[in-house]
């Protein structure tokens, strides 16, 4: 005998009911699971960076394919991490990539972390051909932030010889005072040969030795040996 309506309808009821409950019960879990999800990606993302970034805020050359890896890695990262983000905006460039697309992600690393120096000084690097002023208040902010930032003197050593005319007169004599340090400082030997390289880079050198022609010959003779091998 067939079934009534009523009772194929009580049926069904009894049927999904069950799987109603399993699915209430299951809910949260669901939930944690979707707003997790986006965490645990970024996480992952920074976890496999973390080799790579840590040569950068060394200021360690690496190859230009590594640093296309790192900026591909880290656009899985947070977007709100200011640090990550401005790591990544440092690898797009320094990997090749493309300078407008670094320079949006610097500045959006900066609107999440704007006490991040190295941030400033990335976003003075990227402005630096494009807009040299705005480049030199972004250096003078990020020299007003940590002034004693000692893995923080190469970076803003090499981009702020270009922009020395710009920069106000408490920028100038903190960044002089960096080059002094590069000069002093044996560990720096490698940061000065980059800056001999780099626009306005000699004429910063020049200037610890103002004054003192003699210390500036040695320096200039010491440079030289090392260069040899000698």
């Amino acid at each position: 005998m067939a079934m009534s309506g009523n009772a194929l309808r009580s049926k069904s009821w009894s049927t999904l009911v069950p799987w109603i409950c399993r699915l209430g019960l299951a809910a949260p879990a669901i939930i944690v699971a979707v707003v997790a999800f986006p965490r645990f990606m970024s996480g992952l993302a920074e976890e496999t960076a973390v080799s790579m970034t840590a040569y950068m805020k060394l200021n360690i050359d690496l190859p230009r394919n590594v640093y296309a890896d790192a900026s591909e890695i880290l656009s899985h990262a947070a977007s709100n991490n200011g640090e990550m983000q401005e790591l990544r905006a440092e690898a797009i460039e320094k990997g090749g990539g493309d300078a407008n697309s670094a320079l949006s992600v610097a500045i959006q690393a900066l609107r999440h972390g704007p006490a991040n120096a190295r941030g400033w000084i990335e976003l003075a690097e990227l402005l630096r051909n494009r807009n040299p002023n705005e480049a030199a208040a972004a250096l003078a902010l990020a020299l007003e932030l940590a002034p004693h930032e000692y893995f923080q003197i190469e970076p803003r050593l090499i981009v702020g010889a270009a922009l020395w005319d710009r920069l106000p007169p408490d920028a100038r004599v903190q960044l002089l005072s960096d080059a002094n340090e590069a000069v002093s400082d044996p560990d720096f030997h490698a940061t000065l040969r980059k800056l001999l390289r780099v626009p306005g880079g000699p004429a910063l050198v020049s200037r610890v030795f103002d004054g003192r022609p003699e210390a500036l010959r040695a320096f200039n003779r010491r440079m030289t040996r090392e260069r040899l091998g000698l």
